[in-house]
């Protein structure tokens, strides 16, 4: 049997979201890496065009 740790309050709480205290939906990190990641998606969707 197995339980996830982020149920429990065997993780020590996030400095983040306590800080946050629910004031921000996403973190600056997961915020520019979905650029990242945008900005890829988009570089290859026009090299495809240009084909």
């Amino acid at each position: 049997m197995s339980l996830a740790t982020n149920l429990t309050d065997l993780v020590p709480p996030d400095a983040f979201a306590q800080a946050a205290a629910g004031r921000s939906a996403f973190r600056i990190d997961d915020l520019l890496d979905l650029r990242a990641i945008l900005d890829a998606h988009l570089r290859d969707l026009r090299t495809e065009d240009d084909v």
